[in-house]
C-alpha cells in the first residue's frame, strides 16, 4: 500500500470525527504570587496556583447562585441581596440592610423625642398633669430604645414617692403630710 493511499484511507474528515483533546500549557511554569515557588500543572490555564486563586463573591450549587453578605458574613441565596443593575447584585443582604435602616430610624426618632427638629424644640403635653413642657431631657425622661416617656418627670418624681410612702408608711404621700409628718 502506498503513503498516499494510506493517509487518505485514515483522514479524518471523511468520517466527521473531531478531536476533542484537552488543552495544555507549558511546561514549569511557577505562580506569580511573591513568595509561592509551586511549579504549575499542564493543564492549569492560570497564572497563579490553587492557593492563591482569587475567591469568587458567589459559588453555584445545582443551579442555584449563593452570594456571601460583607456585613454579616452568611451565605445566603441570589435573591436575598439587592439588585444594583441587571447582572449585579449588592454585597449586602436584605436582612442587614433592614438592620442598619432600623438602627438609623431608631437614630432619627431618638433625636426627634428630644425635640432636636429644625433647631427648635417641640412642646409636649404630659399625659398625668397636662402641662404643656418642651420635649428635652429635662423635663421628660428619654428612654433607651430613643422614645421619652409620656409623663413629665415631676409627675414621675411624684408617683415615685408615692409609692415609697405606700411601700414604707401604708399610705400616699399627701396622707402621711396630713397627718402633720414632713
Amino acid at each position: 500500500m502506498s503513503q498516499a493511499n494510506r493517509n487518505e484511507r485514515w483522514c479524518l474528515d471523511d468520517w466527521n470525527v473531531t478531536a476533542n483533546w484537552t488543552k495544555t500549557y507549558a511546561a514549569g511554569r511557577r505562580c506569580c504570587h511573591d513568595g509561592c515557588k509551586t511549579i504549575l500543572s499542564r493543564y492549569n490555564g492560570g497564572e497563579t496556583c490553587e492557593m492563591h486563586e482569587a475567591e469568587p463573591d458567589f459559588m453555584v450549587y445545582l443551579g442555584m447562585r449563593f452570594i456571601v453578605c460583607d456585613t454579616c458574613g452568611r451565605l445566603d441565596f441570589e435573591k436575598a441581596f439587592r439588585r444594583l443593575t441587571p447582572d449585579k447584585r449588592a454585597t449586602t443582604c436584605l436582612k442587614c440592610e433592614a438592620k442598619q435602616k432600623r438602627a438609623s430610624d431608631r437614630a432619627a426618632m431618638a433625636k426627634t423625642a428630644a425635640g432636636a427638629v429644625r433647631g427648635c424644640l417641640r412642646m409636649v403635653r404630659c399625659n398625668k398633669c397636662e402641662a404643656l413642657k418642651p420635649a428635652d431631657s429635662k423635663h421628660f425622661t428619654i428612654r433607651l430604645d430613643g422614645g421619652r416617656s409620656s409623663t413629665c418627670r415631676v409627675c414621675e418624681r411624684k408617683k415615685r414617692n408615692d409609692r415609697y410612702h405606700i411601700k414604707t408608711y401604708g399610705m400616699t404621700r399627701a396622707e402621711y403630710k396630713a397627718r402633720g409628718n414632713s
